[in-house]
């Protein structure tokens, strides 16, 4: 898959570009045009930590591999598994947010 290849070969432009589509159709997927237009919004603010988050070594590999196991629970209907995955994810990028917060604040010093 070409995010798996993106990742691999360190193209941190390319790879958010492609990583943006890739949730972007996820939401699409809901046909809940008010979820998609909170989630769209909330995608646009943090656009700065994503990329950032994913230029961390390491980072869109991590990130590939949860989306697969994410994709594997929707290909087999387990939408509980899909849910759990999903906020597993989503915590997991906690202290990477804190890790870049606490980068840019230092540099303002």
């Amino acid at each position: 898959n070409k995010l798996s290849v993106l990742a691999e070969q360190s193209s941190v432009s390319e790879f958010f570009d492609l990583n943006i589509k890739f949730h972007k159709s996820l939401i699409s997927a809901s046909e809940n045009e008010r979820l998609i237009k909170i989630i769209n919004d909330f995608l646009i603010q943090t656009l700065w930590y994503r990329y950032r988050a994913l230029s961390m070594k390491g980072r869109p590999g991590r990130s590939v591999a949860h989306h697969e196991d994410i994709i594997s629970c929707f290909e087999t209907g387990n939408a509980i598994k899909a849910k759990e995955l999903r906020e597993k994810h989503i915590l997991n990028n906690i202290p990477f947010l804190y890790q870049i917060l606490d980068i840019k604040c230092q540099g303002h010093h």
